[in-house]
């Protein structure tokens, strides 16, 4: 790592470009080893210290100076940090990927060989490390406590899982049930189920559990086919393990909640430059090189600001209270907070509050300008007018936009009449359009779903709007109520029907061929084998604009009923949206 590094010249690259060679090679070069070996930790760190000094050295021969510990860059850029690796939570995550292999594929040679090595009579979760272990044995007995804290057991029959023992709640904080009642012991989660039914018996349930257990598991779905359980990781829609989730597990278990999450979730949508965005991230977390800063790091300069040479030159005073960079803001026509503020993070948090996208463009923008034209005051001894700061900043801002115009994705937002889809379409002659839609509904521990079925000329068919108990996911409900919707469609039987729901992520499940342990991936397979059985029956996605009548019957399911409406029973609302519909 240290000789790639070496080859790259500081001196012409910009922090965007620094933050590409790093995540895109200097990162990956460990990989491959990390995937099968713990490395030390002293390895770890000093490969971050090579990384770190590349980020903050100005040239080859200058060090430059540290403004931020590698911990803090490590951090996820929603949590104040610049999404840079941390090695040591990283290597775990790819060992993490081998683990859960020996756990998921038990027929696997490997699986078998180190079973009957270090756990023959038991599982990878109570297996101890053994004597004379390998080194790679004793590297993966280090992810147990990760791969651990997100598995549970995907149900299936029901017929090998324990209730009180093992986990099978869909709960990553606890998967084991809290219900303490005695005729638990002992047994199967199969008990629990109706005899010869894939459904839950809810008066044992009811009986039996709490109110917490209880909305656990009457929203965990049961397959129409006979399927064992399955181990399923618990922090992937799909239930299958993945290093990126892992990682993000890792990293949020250390996080103290000090950073502003919601402050740079904000930041990181608006749409500038990545050198932008990069000084705004040095501004709000006081890496900017002012000269208080740099007095602060031990660089022997005066603290005067080059602009006004009377009050000292921290963050807030030259991008904001200075009297050069009031004027620029009076410029801009932007209102900005006159309030007294100790940080520019503060200031610019204020900022945010209530303002549009346009305008934290603009205001990010000056920022950057003004801190430009302070440079050139300083090293180039070159003053700009207010007016050209302004300038300068909206200009660029309107190049850069100019060239990154979006476009959107054609795979995403197309339906079957390949046109773009911002609004409900008539479906063709002979052909019955159904909308579909989920809800949840957390604080009575229920969900729905909705679906609506209307002619070619954009008249209602009928309609449903279907309530259930259960605490699920968002996709579990939305891929609930397709399985739903296409079950109706099948007892009609109907032909030549195009299904549309606003759910992108079950809709390429759906279309996907990969198979999924978990309880949204048990709902895709009973949507694909209904489709099979289906004739000329095609699922599309379609913006939330253009499902708007299901979206209201999934937001009127919030008691657990079925309620079916025509023309003579609908209410008004729906009423309304199904004739607004047809008239565009």
């Amino acid at each position: 790592m240290q000789k790639r590094v070496q080859q790259w010249e500081s001196r012409f690259l910009s922090k965007s470009g620094k933050e590409i060679l790093l995540k895109s090679i200097a990162q990956a070069l460990p990989s491959f080893a990390m995937s099968v070996f713990l490395l030390p930790v002293e390895t770890c760190k000093s490969m971050e210290s090579i990384m770190s000094k590349f980020w903050w050295k100005s040239s080859n021969q200058n060090q430059g100076v540290t403004w931020a510990s590698w911990n803090r860059l490590s951090k996820h850029k929603n949590e104040g940090g610049l999404g840079f690796r941390n090695l040591r939570d990283y290597n775990l995550a790819m060992l993490g990927k081998q683990a859960w292999r020996l756990i998921s594929n038990e027929g696997s040679i490997v699986s078998r060989v180190y079973k009957a090595r270090y756990y023959p009579q038991e599982s990878f979760f109570s297996a101890s490390l053994g004597c004379n272990p390998s080194f790679i044995w004793k590297s993966l007995f280090e992810t147990k406590d990760l791969i651990k804290a997100g598995t549970i057991i995907h149900i299936g029959n029901g017929l090998n899982t324990s209730i009180t023992s093992d986990p099978w709640l869909p709960d990553l904080n606890n998967p084991k049930i809290t219900s303490t009642h005695p005729a638990l012991l002992g047994q199967k989660v199969a008990s629990l189920m109706c005899v010869g039914e894939n459904s839950w018996d809810s008066e044992i349930i009811n009986d039996l559990f709490d109110d917490r257990d209880k909305a656990l598991i009457l929203g965990i779905p049961l397959s129409q086919a006979n399927r064992e359980d399955c181990w399923s990781w618990l922090l992937e829609k799909s239930g299958i393990y993945s290093v990126k989730s892992a990682y993000r597990f890792l990293q949020q278990s250390k996080n103290n909640g000090q950073q502003n999450s919601a402050l740079w979730k904000d930041f990181w949508k608006i749409e500038v430059p990545s050198k932008v965005l990069h000084f705004g991230w040095k501004a709000i977390t006081g890496c900017l090189p002012t000269k208080v800063q740099l007095q602060i790091k031990h660089v022997p300069v005066d603290n005067l600001c080059p602009f006004c040479n009377v009050a000292a030159e921290t963050i807030i005073h030259v991008l904001v209270y200075c009297p050069y960079a009031n004027s620029c803001w009076i410029r801009s026509s932007i209102s900005i907070s006159t309030d007294a503020f100790v940080s520019f993070s503060d200031w610019f948090e204020a900022q945010v509050a209530g303002k549009n996208g346009s305008l934290l463009k603009e205001i990010l923008m000056i920022a950057w300008a003004i801190w430009n034209a302070r440079n050139k005051l300083v090293w180039d001894k070159k003053s700009m007018l207010a007016a050209d700061v302004v300038l300068s900043a909206r200009s660029t801002l309107n190049q850069w936009s100019f060239a990154h115009q979006r476009r959107m994705d054609p795979l995403l937002m197309f339906n079957e009449h390949n046109v773009e889809v911002e609004h409900w379409i008539t479906p063709a002659n002979d052909t019955i359009k159904v909308n579909v839609d989920g809800a949840i509904f957390e604080a009575t521990n229920s969900f729905g779903f909705g679906y609506i079925a209307r002619r070619s000329d954009g008249s209602l068919l009928e309609a449903a709007s279907v309530g259930k108990i259960g605490r699920v996911a968002p996709e579990v409900a939305e891929v609930a109520g397709i399985k739903e919707a296409l079950s109706w469609i099948k007892s009609k039987g109907w032909h030549k029907v195009s299904l549309e729901s606003d759910c992108l992520v079950a809709v390429q499940a759906i279309h996907s061929s990969a198979s999924l342990p978990s309880a949204f991936g048990q709902l895709v397979a009973d949507c694909q084998k209904l489709l099979a059985a289906l004739i000329n029956v095609k699922v599309y996605f379609v913006k939330r604009s253009a499902n708007k009548a299901a979206h209201f019957l999934a937001r009127s399911s919030c008691y657990p009923s079925v309620r079916v409406f025509y023309d003579y029973n609908s209410p008004a609302e729906l009423v309304e949206i199904v004739k607004n519909d047809s008239y565009i």
